[in-house]
C-alpha cells in the first residue's frame, strides 16, 4: 500500500496548512454541489425545496448572489455548467437543463426523464449515471432545448450502483459501487462494456477522477490508483488511505483535490510520482466538504452549511522533478494488486544495464508466460501480467539479470 507523503510537517493546532479562507457565503439550506464558469459560481441546495444559486465571484473576497431558481427536484445531486446552460442531475426528476445566459434570471428549458445521480459533459453529450438503478444513460444535448436519449447500458451485477462518471478518449469511467467499470462510448448510441475492474479497497467505489493514464477511484477511506493506459486491461498500481471518507475527487493541472466531509479538503501534488501523491495543503472547513471545483489558484467548496472560497496558491507550486538515480540494489517487488483478477503489475529495480528475463511459472514449474526478454537500462521497470486465460491459483514470477535471480509469488483469484 502506498503511503500519502507530506511535503513538510503542517502545524498541529491550525485550521489549515498552505490554504487560506477567502470568503464564505452562508446558506440556510444544504449546499450540495458546486461548479464554476467565468466569473460565476453555481450551487444547488436542498431543503424543503431545492434551488439553483448563481453567485458572482469576480471578486472572490466578496461573492454576491445574483440569481436564484427553484429546481423541480426533491434532491439535486450534482451539476455541470457549460454556458449558456447548466445541467442538473435531479435524482428522480431526471436531467434538468437550465438557461443561465442571464445570471439574474435562470430558467429551466428542458428535462430528460429518468433517474439522474450524477452528470458529466463531453462534446454534444451528457453522460448521466443512474445511482441505484445502476446504469449509464447518454443524452444528446446538441440542442439543449430538445435533449434526446441516445444510448444506455446497465451495470451488472445487480448489487452494483452507478455513482459517478468521467469521460475521456471515447471511454466512460464509472465508479459503480463495487469497482471501476469502463465503457466504450465511441458510438454513443451503442455503449459497450470494455472492462470491469474490482481492485483492492474498492468494495464501495463512489467517485472517480482522471489524470493522464491514471484513474483515481475513492471507496470510503481508500483511494485506489489504476493504470488505464489500456482501458480493456486496467491495472491497480497503488492506493492510499485517508482519515475521513472521501466525498469528492477532482483533478486540476497536476493536483488532486479530495473533499473529505467533516475532514474538510486536501490538495495533493501528482508530481513527481502520481502513484504516490504528495500532500501539499489542507483546510478543515466549518461544515461538511461535500463538493468542490477549482479555478486557477482558488478552490470553491459546497460545504453543506455554506459556499466558501479558498486560496490554495501556497499549495500549488509544482514540485520539481527529481533526477532519477540508479537503484543501489537488485530488487524484485511484490506484484500489485495481489491477489488479482485478471491483470497485475510486476515491478523491479536494476542497479545496472543488463540482459533481463522475467518469466511466470505455475507451481509445477511449467512456463506460462515470458513478460521480458531483452536488454534494459538501469532503473525501475514494470511489466503487466494478464492471467485472464489461466485458472485461479498460485503462480511464481522469476527475474534474472546478470548473475542475479529473484522469485516472487502471486495469487490469481477469479
Amino acid at each position: 500500500m502506498a503511503l500519502l507523503l507530506l511535503a513538510a510537517s503542517p502545524p498541529v493546532m491550525s485550521q489549515g496548512w498552505n490554504i487560506n479562507l477567502i470568503s464564505t457565503l452562508p446558506d440556510s439550506e444544504a449546499v450540495h454541489a458546486v461548479d464554476i464558469s467565468g466569473d460565476y459560481a453555481y450551487t444547488v441546495t436542498t431543503s424543503t425545496t431545492s434551488k439553483l444559486h448563481i453567485i458572482n465571484v469576480a471578486d472572490p473576497s466578496f461573492p454576491v448572489e445574483t440569481g436564484l431558481m427553484q429546481v423541480a427536484s426533491n434532491y439535486p445531486y450534482a451539476l455541470k455548467v457549460e454556458p449558456p446552460y447548466a445541467y442538473i442531475a435531479g435524482g428522480d426528476s431526471g436531467l434538468i437543463i437550465v438557461n443561465i445566459s442571464d445570471s439574474s434570471q435562470p430558467y429551466a428549458v428542458a428535462n430528460s426523464p429518468g433517474l439522474a445521480g450524477n452528470v458529466t459533459l463531453d462534446g454534444n453529450y451528457a453522460y448521466v449515471v443512474n445511482g441505484y438503478l445502476a446504469g449509464l444513460s447518454i443524452i444528446n444535448v446538441a440542442d439543449p432545448l430538445n435533449p434526446i436519449p441516445t444510448g444506455y447500458i446497465s451495470v451488472e451485477p445487480e448489487i452494483a450502483t452507478s455513482l459517478e462518471v468521467a469521460v475521456d478518449g471515447g471511454f466512460a469511467y464509472v465508479a459503480d459501487g463495487i469497482g471501476l467499470l469502463i465503457i466504450n462510448v465511441i458510438d454513443p448510441a451503442n455503449p459497450v462494456r470494455a472492462s470491469g475492474f474490482v481492485g483492492s479497497g474498492l468494495s464501495d467505489a463512489r467517485h472517480v477522477a482522471l489524470y493522464d493514464t491514471l484513474a483515481y477511484v475513492s471507496s470510503m477511506y481508500t483511494v485506489a490508483v489504476i493504470n488505464i493506459s489500456d482501458p480493456h486491461q486496467p491495472v491497480q498500481v497503488g492506493e492510499f488511505t485517508e482519515d475521513y471518507p472521501v466525498n469528492e475527487l477532482a483533478v486540476s493541472g497536476s493536483h488532486l483535490y479530495l473533499g473529505e466531509g467533516y475532514g474538510g479538503f486536501k490538495v495533493l501534488s501528482l508530481t513527481p510520482n502520481p502513484v504516490q501523491p504528495l500532500l501539499v495543503g489542507w483546510y478543515d472547513t466549518e461544515g461538511i466538504a461535500h463538493s468542490l471545483t477549482v479555478k486557477n489558484d482558488n478552490t470553491y467548496v459546497a460545504d453543506w452549511s455554506d459556499f466558501s472560497i479558498y486560496d490554495c496558491s501556497q499549495a500549488l507550486p509544482v514540485v520539481p522533478e527529481i533526477p532519477a538515480q540508479p537503484p543501489s540494489e537488485f530488487i524484485l517487488l511484490q506484484n500489485c494488486p495481489n491477489p488479482f483478477n485478471a491483470a497485475t503489475a510486476i515491478s523491479y529495480q536494476l542497479p545496472f544495464a543488463s540482459q533481463v528475463k522475467l518469466n511466470v511459472y505455475d507451481t509445477s514449474g511449467r512456463l506460462v508466460s515470458t513478460l521480458v526478454d531483452g536488454w534494459q537500462q538501469s532503473g525501475t521497470h514494470s511489466a503487466i501480467f494478464n492471467g485472464s486465460n489461466l485458472a485461479s491459483g498460485v503462480y511464481l514470477y522469476r527475474l534474472t539479470a546478470k548473475q542475479n535471480t529473484a522469485v516472487g509469488k502471486m495469487a490469481l483469484l477469479k
